[in-house]
């Protein structure tokens, strides 16, 4: 599995389990809905560690839980 693919699956994994929305997470995160939806169905392009570190900040988590 790809980079891509471990982030869309943790990224929708860790939104589910604290029950935040896309219009939530598109607001903690200054990322819009739209990109976040391509990011959780393995549609998007571009994903920088930028990307990876507000989904940290955002869910209070450590990098290895977004890309393991």
């Amino acid at each position: 599995m790809n980079t891509a693919k471990y982030i869309a699956k943790n990224v929708k994994r860790l939104r589910n389990e604290r029950k935040i929305t896309l219009q939530e997470l598109a607001a903690a995160t200054n990322i819009s809905e739209h990109y976040l939806q391509r990011i959780e169905n393995e549609d998007a392009k571009g994903l920088k560690l930028y990307h990876i570190e507000v989904f940290c900040k955002a869910f209070g988590v450590e990098p290895r839980d977004i890309l393991n």
